[in-house]
């Protein structure tokens, strides 16, 4: 019911510039999708009343229709930087008298929100999604949007349980500092793991890694793991990759026969060639045993 109240009012607003009509009673409902759409920047209120879609192309991500997914994002980790906040250091006190649970660790505390662990510090939150967390969409690009999302609905209930913004201006200073984007159901992996090979990892010419094989949920995934590039590798290297393997399938099957074929060819060649070699030499040893036989011959008749 969330995700479609959300997707109504939103859809709504997108052809009508304002709020549905609704129950008197449902006001604190709508309030609070409201609020919610608005702060994940999918919707500004431009006047009394009045209500726009900011990004038409983040319709998807409240769809969260995945039924044609080729990508699950997963493995996401963020740091949030925290503005200044008057007696911050000591927000133990202010945790205490909010009854927020939480448990003290070396550089803070740890609480618990939407089920992921945040590491609460001074000068930062470190937002870890739950294992198992993941989002599945059409690109790695996707991914990224649906799980800045899931960031910053956990962002805006850890302010409600707290009782404290943690917003620069209107916003929040973040950073992803790992993330994975699997393909799902991947050709090359079923390839490998059907001849026994259940893993493989793909370096560049650093020794960084940044593509894994894995199959730990029974997907056959081919994941782009580096924190810094796995979007670029996963859009621009890996899907127009598996795309083509996906109209064709038996692609690598027929690649690999080709190479085998064109490794005989090439030995056929290179057996054309030594015998073209040899040929070559023999008559070069003739021509000269002919160039030996003819000069004997003239000395021969010019000294009659």
């Amino acid at each position: 019911m969330k995700k479609s109240l959300k997707l109504h009012i939103y859809n709504y607003i997108k052809e009508n510039g304002k709020l549905p009509l609704h129950d008197k009673r449902e006001d604190s409902k709508y309030a609070y999708y409201c609020k919610i759409l608005k702060d994940t920047g999918f919707i500004e209120s431009i006047g009394k009343g009045v209500w726009r879609v900011l990004d038409t192309s983040n319709n998807l991500q409240l769809m969260g229709d995945a039924t044609k997914s080729q990508v699950r994002s997963h493995a996401y980790r963020f740091s949030v930087k925290v503005p200044f906040i008057t007696g911050w250091i000591n927000r133990k006190i202010d945790f205490d008298k909010n009854a927020v649970k939480y448990t003290d660790i070396k550089q803070g505390q740890r609480i618990l929100v939407r089920r992921h662990k945040l590491k609460i510090c001074n000068d930062v939150i470190d937002v870890v999604f739950y294992k198992g967390k993941s989002f599945k969409s059409f690109s790695g690009k996707k991914g990224d949007q649906l799980a800045i999302l899931e960031l910053k609905l956990t962002l805006l209930s850890l302010q409600k349980k707290i009782r404290t913004n943690l917003q620069f201006g209107k916003s929040w200073n973040f950073r992803c500092y790992s993330k994975h984007h699997a393909n799902i159901n991947n050709e090359l992996a079923k390839y490998y793991q059907e001849r026994g090979v259940n893993k493989f990892e793909v370096r560049d010419a650093d020794g960084t890694l940044w593509l894994i094989m894995d199959d730990s949920f029974n997907l056959s995934e081919l994941e782009a793991v580096n924190s810094k590039t796995a979007t670029r590798d996963y859009d621009v290297v890996v899907a127009p990759i598996m795309n083509k393997l996906r109209k064709e399938p038996f692609l690598l099957q027929r690649l690999e026969e080709e190479n085998e074929s064109n490794k005989k060819l090439i030995v056929e060649q290179q057996e054309i060639l030594k015998a073209t070699q040899e040929q070559l030499l023999a008559q070069a040893h003739l021509s000269r045993e002919m160039k030996e036989i003819l000069v004997n011959y003239i000395k021969a008749n010019s000294n009659k």
